[in-house]
């Protein structure tokens, strides 16, 4: 994926989840209609794969009209803050 395109779904990911879990997330890779999240914990990746996901799916669909966006995986990674 180019550069560009990947800010551009950066992008959505910010604005499909706000401030708060953009605090703790990050865009890992979008492949193959995958779109690849690393969180900072556990419970994160639990709450968004089991409760928001759907919603973040729909609205990243929205904000991204011409990427085939076909699921959210999420992972727990660790990172500098």
């Amino acid at each position: 994926m180019p550069r560009s395109r990947l800010v551009e779904v950066c992008r959505a990911w910010h604005e499909a989840v706000g401030e708060e879990v953009s605090l703790h997330s990050r865009v890992g890779g979008f492949k193959g209609g995958v779109l690849w999240v690393e969180v900072d914990s556990a419970a994160r990746r639990y709450e968004l794969s089991q409760f928001q996901k759907e919603d973040i799916l729909k609205k990243m669909r929205r904000s991204l009209p011409g990427e085939y966006i076909d699921d959210i995986r999420f992972k727990v990674a660790e990172w500098g803050m």
